[in-house]
């Protein structure tokens, strides 16, 4: 059975983005890029919602790979042979390769997906995290922080109470970032 993993790159103050909509403070440094390709290659499915799967989808034809770092060249080689699901209400379709796109996210469909699934399940993008969250979904939260102030924008969650997370693992890398791990007790 599969286990869906919510991990997510954050302020210190928790915003994913900034009051007008930018992450461009959100840039790994390349160890921690790196722990993020080897999460990400262990992944079997990425489930997005509409807002960071337009986000995500550069990384099928990404301008000038060439020249980028190996880290950068690995991380868009793992992405493109991940299997995505979209949920989104409002796209007609989906621009990028092994991609489904679904117009309504149901708890027991998900939970049909984990069961069938032997590796992990990413999700990603807060509202949809969120809703997952609430449909007490998610098993576990991995939540990578960087070491920067935003002051307002967008909260890496919404709307959600729980309490009773379960410290897994913690990692700091180079560039003062941090990952904590939670365990969402069932």
């Amino acid at each position: 059975m599969g286990r869906l993993l919510y991990s997510m790159i954050v302020s210190l103050d928790g915003y994913i983005e900034d009051s007008n909509g930018n992450f461009d403070w959100g840039e790994p440094g390349e160890d921690l890029h790196t722990y993020i390709n080897d999460l990400e290659s262990r992944t079997e499915i990425l489930m997005y919602g509409r807002n960071l799967y337009e986000v995500m989808s550069v990384w099928e034809r990404m301008e000038n790979l060439e020249v980028q770092p190996d880290y950068i060249k690995d991380y868009s080689r793992i992405w493109k042979r991940k299997q995505k699901m979209v949920f989104s209400k409002s796209l007609e379709s989906c621009t990028t390769d092994s991609t489904i796109l679904k117009k309504d996210f149901i708890a027991s469909e998900i939970k049909m997906i984990k069961k069938n699934t032997k590796g992990d399940i990413s999700i990603g993008g807060a509202a949809l995290a969120s809703s997952a969250l609430a449909m007490n979904l998610i098993d576990e939260i991995i939540l990578f922080i960087l070491p920067v102030i935003i002051g307002s924008g967008k909260k890496w969650i919404k709307d959600v109470n729980m309490n009773g997370l379960q410290l897994v693992e913690t990692k700091s890398f180079e560039n003062n970032e941090l990952m904590v791990r939670y365990q969402i007790p069932n």
